[in-house]
């Protein structure tokens, strides 16, 4: 594990913590979306752009049909994707007697530069998703307890996944402004190189011919709350966190 890779750990595991103050957690969430961007850019290596192998790490995201997972699921997808990585999922949400129990497994497909920091980065969204989703279902109280179940579950879906989209501009953002400091400094290899590394991937995702990815309704104000919640948050780095809180299947309301 390189320095960089353990310090982006350290701010992750400082953005989750319940004992840091709401400050503490907020910077450390926005350094660490910062280093991880930045650090994918800076590791780029014109010379192995062609050889560095092409790895599969899996996630599960627990939840049967009643709950967001799929959302959360495909919200991972556009964290990886502005990463710089992809993604494909099993949906075993209806399978039960399972050790694990009912929920969505995504597999991350990238290289390991990504890897490294995109894979604590993902672990980390489902938590703080859960608890920025309860933070916001108290504040909207009134009108959540009049909505139908059918409305709720979309605008739940809605939001986990608008959460995920914010974190996913926020890293591409941070992606950009590091891609143009090299480029501003004279380097004309960084681009060729994402290019290169962007096309190998493609072309692994289209040679393991997966199906279409299911549909999903999702409330637009859902995701707009998310999304902004998500950007706002720097990481995704809630205030009020307790122990609790910290448990994913808390996004079942």
């Amino acid at each position: 594990m390189s320095a960089v890779t353990d310090t982006i750990r350290k701010l992750l595991a400082i953005a989750e913590d319940p004992s840091a103050s709401p400050h503490e957690r907020e910077v450390a969430a926005n350094r660490a979306a910062t280093l991880m961007a930045r650090h994918a850019i800076t590791s780029l290596d014109l010379n192995t752009a062609h050889t560095e192998e092409i790895t599969t790490t899996s996630i599960f995201v627990p939840g049967g049909p009643s709950t967001p997972s799929l959302a959360q699921g495909l919200g991972i997808d556009a964290v990886a994707r502005a990463s710089g990585a992809q993604t494909y999922y099993n949906d075993n949400r209806r399978r039960y007697n399972t050790d694990t129990g009912p929920g969505v497994t995504v597999h991350i497909a990238g290289f390991r530069t990504e890897l490294d920091t995109l894979i604590p980065l993902a672990s980390s969204l489902i938590a703080q998703t859960a608890l920025a989703w309860t933070t916001w279902r108290r504040s909207h109280h009134d009108d959540y307890q009049w909505m139908t179940p059918v409305e709720r579950k979309e605008l739940r879906a809605g939001y986990v996944y608008g959460y995920a989209e914010g974190v996913a501009q926020r890293i591409k953002s941070s992606r950009q402004e590091a891609i143009q400091e090299r480029t501003s400094a004279g380097d004309t290899s960084t681009a060729l190189v994402l290019r290169t590394k962007e096309q190998r991937l493609e072309d692994h995702m289209n040679s393991l011919n997966l199906g279409t990815p299911k549909d999903l309704t999702l409330d637009p104000a859902g995701v707009a709350d998310g999304r902004d919640d998500g950007w706002a948050s720097g990481l995704g780095s809630p205030t009020n966190k307790t122990i609790k809180d910290l448990n994913p299947n808390l996004i079942t309301q």
